[in-house]
């Protein structure tokens, strides 16, 4: 609009917002025109048509001062710089200008460019942002705050989540501080996510599991509401032939109970599965929970079968879960004879369709790293790393834990017979060492 000859109120208007701000982002980026065609008339005087001076350098007495390509500027004390009524008011630019658009003004030209003024904008607005916005005591106050956390193995939105009130920054800027060594006990090793490599593994040849009526396309077939009430099953090894662990998934309230089992077979799998359908289907009176609501506010527990509770798993091709029929007989059965619980199967080397589980792996493998052995861990242990994993506090879950979540419908004590206790978020760790601690408190 500048280069149409627009004014700075048709400008506004256009742009609806006040003629000072058109006039202020004008004068803040228009831009000095540097061009060789310019440059060699800058000294040009302003009376140069009217002045009749000779010799004033002293090496010619004969010859008009304004006709000598030295210029007179450094010599006449009459000299008068150019200006332009155009730059002295608004639009303070030489765009919509002829005499600019044919390179014979002899004044010093403005530019205004788009996209130079864009650019400039971005370079003020990261330089703003550059630097601590934070005192030494805020520096300190913040390090002793999340530096213990982060040393258990605590993520910074974990933190962010239990302590966001207590921090003066965002989580984006938290990493940056511990990027660029702000806070004085961190630094990238100590963070989870940054340092973890994992190599890529070798994918086995494994021909997809043709059940009719159990594939993975079946299972996508089913409505979104039965998806989502799902249970993801999984194993996860340690040395090979030795002991394992057993994982289940439930995706209504992301709880991944945790069984240890000595060897990665059927009958394993079976025993650990029969044991959890005994405890579900063990009769109680309805109890009240306390800790799941608030003051005042009781919630009723109401106990459900395997069947009920597990309509749905989704499981891997593995050869510890290949008696479906076993499996979906732990649920029992409908009125009409139907079975209660239907196993599906996913695709070969397809993990991410049962995508929660494997996340969930991931907190176990912080604790166990690929390559350890598990024969030395015991019951103990395993539920001791299922309390602090199901007691981390989720985003997807509003901040809270999964075992908040699943209290009030499985209940505190079927939680226990799991293995799952709940640990306060200031206790949680994340690191091998909480096995260590633990081996050493039981000593």
């Amino acid at each position: 609009m500048l280069g149409e000859g627009k004014t700075l109120a048709e400008i506004a208007r256009y742009l609806m917002v006040s003629n000072s701000t058109v006039s202020r982002e004008i004068l803040k980026n228009r831009m000095s025109d540097t061009s060789l065609t310019y440059a060699g008339r800058s000294g040009v005087c302003a009376i140069k048509k009217d002045c009749a001076h000779k010799g004033l350098c002293g090496l010619c007495t004969h010859k008009l001062c304004k006709s000598c390509k030295k210029g007179c500027r450094a010599y006449c004390k009459d000299y008068v710089k150019p200006s332009c009524p155009t730059l002295q008011g608004a639009p303070w630019v030489c765009n919509a200008c002829p005499r600019e658009k044919k390179r014979t003004c002899r004044v010093a030209r403005y530019i205004y460019d788009a996209k130079v003024a864009q650019s400039n904008a971005e370079r003020r607005l990261s330089e703003s942002r550059q630097g601590v916005d934070l005192t030494f005591e805020e520096v300190a106050a913040l390090d002793a705050l999340i530096a213990p956390l982060i040393k258990k193995g605590q993520s910074i939105e974990q933190i962010y989540i239990t302590h966001g009130e207590e921090i003066p920054v965002t989580i984006r800027t938290i990493y940056t501080y511990v990027d660029d060594n702000v806070l004085p006990s961190l630094c990238n090793a100590h963070l989870n996510l940054k340092m973890r490599r994992t190599a890529g593994l070798k994918k086995r040849n494994r021909k997809a599991r043709n059940v009719p009526g159990r594939t993975y396309d079946d299972f996508s077939a089913l409505s979104v509401a039965t998806k989502a009430s799902a249970t993801e099953m999984d194993t996860v090894i340690g040395r090979i032939g030795g002991k394992a662990l057993l994982t289940m998934y439930i995706r209504r309230f992301e709880l991944m109970p945790i069984f240890l089992i000595d060897s990665e077979t059927h009958s394993e799998v079976m025993d650990h599965l029969a044991l959890l359908a005994l405890m579900m289907e063990m009769e109680e009176e309805p109890d009240y929970i306390e800790e799941a609501g608030s003051e005042g506010c009781a919630i009723e527990v109401r106990c459900r079968s395997f069947g009920d509770f597990f309509p749905v798993i989704l499981t891997d091709n593995g050869s510890c879960f290949l008696g479906f029929a076993d499996i979906e007989g732990l649920g029992g059965e409908h009125i009409d004879g139907s079975r209660k619980t239907t196993v599906y199967y996913c695709d070969p080397n397809s993990a991410f369709q049962k995508g929660g589980i494997e996340r969930g792996h991931v907190y176990i493998r912080e604790v166990l790293p690929k390559g350890t052995s598990f024969d030395n861990l015991s019951t103990a242990d395993v539920s001791l790393l299922a309390s602090h994993i199901n007691s981390i506090p989720r985003p997807a879950l509003g901040g809270i834990s999964p075992y908040d979540l699943a209290l009030p419908w499985l209940g505190r004590d079927l939680l226990h017979a799991m293995g799952i206790k709940r640990i306060e978020p200031d206790d949680i760790i994340r690191k091998p060492f909480l096995l260590d601690k633990h081996s050493d408190a039981e000593e």
